[in-house]
């Protein structure tokens, strides 16, 4: 509207009467005429666009904060725990899950904190596992080369060195994975499984010990020896003999009640400083 009135306007100043120099100075009083009746509005576009470029700015930062801030929340930290057994006795230890490990000297035991849902650890010496069963999360022990999978069972993991690791199995059933074989292993009780020089093998063993008309002092060292615990009579057992078959994973307590009875002792258990002592019945 407004422009078609500026063109009348215009038109009928064109048909005006002619003087010298009528066409430049009627160009030049129409500009003049124009700017003071139809003054233009000056364009807003750049402060609009340097507004927006600035909410384009700020919602690309908004965007990088959250994302951020949620990949924060949705991946928590997880931490690490390390149990070592500087001591030349078995250190027994309880995981998270309730599965009992018994470290043996310098032996050193790792876990991350999600470990009730990842049941992974990873073993640098020797340690006996009593796992408990859980058929939703497999219980894994990495070991050099080796990875023990099981889902409850009784086995002893052996590093003995960076190149020869040894599995034995008691109770259960395990799987193994060594790195750079496509193979699994599945084990049975009474095998042990053996990683030597990159060359593997499968071992039977017998998985009871058996004492015949022993001497007493022989089954004490044997006590000593796979439990960690030093053995004190109060008599002398330099002439006493033993008769007995146990599994070589039998429970500390189970043996010290077939004592008691064999030889008519009480016994305290210290386990402070390891030690358990007999005294005769009265």
């Amino acid at each position: 509207m407004k422009e078609e009135l500026e063109n009348k306007i215009k038109e009928s100043w064109e048909q005006s009467e002619i003087t010298p120099h009528a066409d430049l100075q009627k160009e030049t009083s129409w500009k003049k005429f124009q700017a003071e009746k139809f003054p233009q509005k000056k364009s807003t576009w750049l402060p609009y666009g340097i507004a927006a470029s600035f909410l384009v700015i700020i919602a690309i930062t908004s965007g990088l904060l959250f994302q951020k801030s949620d990949l924060f929340t949705a991946h928590p930290a997880v931490s690490e725990t390390i149990i070592e057994n500087p001591t030349s006795q078995l250190k027994t230890i309880y995981l998270p899950d309730s599965s009992k490990v018994e470290l043996a000297a310098h032996a050193k035991l790792s876990f991350l904190s999600d470990f009730k849902t990842n049941r992974n650890v990873e073993l640098h010496g020797e340690a006996v596992f009593e796992v408990q069963k859980d058929a939703v999360h497999p219980f894994q022990v990495k070991s050099q080369k080796t990875t023990t999978t099981v889902l409850g069972t009784i086995f002893k993991v052996n590093n003995l060195s960076a190149k020869h690791t040894e599995v034995t199995l008691y109770e259960g059933s395990i799987q193994l994975q060594v790195e750079g074989y496509s193979k699994n292993w599945i084990i049975a009780p009474g095998e042990a499984f053996v990683l030597k020089d990159n060359e593997i093998a499968i071992n039977t063993f017998n998985r009871f010990k058996e004492f015949k008309e022993a001497p007493l002092k022989d089954f004490v060292t044997y006590i000593e020896k796979n439990y960690g615990y030093q053995l004190l009579f109060q008599e002398n057992i330099s002439d006493k003999k033993i008769t007995l078959k146990l599994n070589q994973r039998e429970k500390l307590a189970h043996i010290l009640e077939i004592i008691t009875k064999l030889y008519r002792v009480n016994y305290h258990q210290n386990k402070t400083d390891q030690k358990i002592y007999f005294t005769p019945k009265n």
